[in-house]
């Protein structure tokens, strides 16, 4: 098993330094920079280049590069244009935000997308099976930012069930379990919508494998030695069928997170989603560059936490 992980990761430190490469070119294609636009009486267009050349800016893009992998690797990922601190402090303050976000959201996803998924397989071509179906194409269908939309506006300011922004209550100033709700109850809705919106994919897995391993030899042979059915699906089928869905784990989490992007701007959830479109708005480059190579970085180790759960519950791939 070790050698799986440790072969996984001498194969990922090619695809971080092409993907870094890739990165700073495209950052470096867009049009402007932080300063344009910028100029005032304050602040002239001979003050405006001469930061520019202060910082840089105006080096060819391979010496950039190679200045900035190099802090990069050092931890110092520079500092932002906009918000004149080290951008790893900011990364670092909406980290945590995204991080509770995401785990919520996969839990949400998993309570939801299992049972459903387990009813839909055991109980093919039933009304619950065909509710379900089509209840999860229709989920299929809606684009995430019209479901949240939707959802602020019923729960939010139709029903009033939960806040509709932020990751608290502004100009009340909590403590304790007080305090801890008042945050899960901001971060509760935006992680329903995300979570409800990503059980497509394990629902259909799941019932596509019920149905195939039901007419397996080995679930006849359970059925025809007495076993109970509830311990023939539980037991056999179960356990079975959820493996592929283990395999995806790594995937899921990473789809999560890239889809927090467009829930933290609808929501205005101050976390790295919203962090990243602000940094695009402002052409703040280094703060931009830090977060998609974040993006990246965990894409990879998704990459990896996928094949270790593959490699866990198929033992020939650690042969292999």
């Amino acid at each position: 098993m070790w050698k799986v992980i440790l072969r996984r990761i001498l194969v990922m430190i090619p695809q971080i330094l092409i993907l870094s490469l890739l990165i700073f070119i495209l950052a470096k294609m867009m049009p402007g920079d932080a300063l344009s636009g910028k100029a005032s009486a304050s602040l002239t267009i001979k003050d405006i280049e001469a930061i520019r050349q202060a910082n840089g800016w105006n080096d060819p893009w391979y010496v950039q590069y190679g200045r900035w992998i190099s802090k990069a690797f050092h931890g110092d990922l520079g500092n932002s244009y906009q918000n004149q601190r080290p951008v790893v402090d900011i990364i670092g303050e909406r980290l945590s935000n995204t991080v509770w976000l995401s785990i919520l959201t996969v839990v949400i996803m998993y309570l939801v997308a299992i049972p459903l998924g387990m009813i839909a397989g055991r109980y093919q071509n039933s009304w619950a099976d065909k509710i379900i179906v089509f209840l999860n194409f229709l989920n299929f269908s809606i684009p995430g930012f019209v479901a949240g939309l939707l959802a602020i506006w019923l729960f939010g300011y139709s029903l009033g069930w939960f806040p509709t922004r932020g990751t608290e209550t502004s100009g009340v100033v909590l403590t304790g379990l007080a305090y801890f709700w008042d945050r899960f109850h901001h971060i509760l809705l935006p992680s329903l919508i995300m979570g409800i919106l990503s059980t497509v994919g394990t629902i259909q897995y799941l019932r596509s494998g019920i149905i195939d391993a039901k007419s397996l030899d080995y679930v006849r042979t359970a059925r025809a030695k007495g076993v109970p059915l509830n311990k023939v699906y539980s037991r056999h089928i179960f356990r079975n069928s959820i493996l592929p869905i283990v395999t995806f784990i790594g995937y899921d989490i990473t789809g999560i997170l890239s889809g927090s992007i467009f829930i933290e701007n609808i929501f205005s959830f101050p976390g790295m989603g919203k962090l990243f479109i602000d940094s695009i708005n402002g052409r703040d480059y280094s703060l931009m560059t830090a977060l998609i190579l974040m993006y990246g970085l965990a894409g990879l180790f998704g990459s990896l936490l996928s094949d270790v759960a593959l490699a866990l519950v198929d033992p020939r791939i650690r042969i292999q």
